[in-house]
């Protein structure tokens, strides 16, 4: 079994798994770490508005899109930058998030 362990420091109110005996095991068994982004709360804010506007969520790929015109274009900025930090990061996990004989040959 591979293990991820996922970072979430807008989450996080302590680092009660920070030099764990959990997170020294994990890291034995070979798992990789990612840290996801902090998004500000201005753009939270902007994103609920637009949400309730567009009548369902919006992944981040929508709200990235200038063009599309959910969000301003600092705002998108922030997605589109928060975007590259976590493709960075699946990229150098990807050979744990899905194994080769799934990926689909077309």
């Amino acid at each position: 079994m591979d293990y991820v362990i996922v970072e979430n420091p807008a989450k996080a109110r302590g680092d009660l798994f920070k030099g764990s005996p959990l997170e020294k095991q994990l890291q034995e068994f070979g798992s990789k770490a990612i840290t996801l982004p902090t998004v500000t709360p201005t753009t939270l804010l902007a994103i609920e508005k637009a949400e309730a506007i567009a009548g369902r969520g919006l992944s981040f790929a929508e709200l990235s899109r200038t063009e599309a015109g959910h969000l301003e274009r600092l705002l998108a900025g922030e997605i589109q930058w928060a975007m590259q930090k976590m493709f960075r990061q699946y990229d150098a996990i990807a050979n744990l998030l899905l194994p080769t004989d799934l990926i689909p040959k077309e």
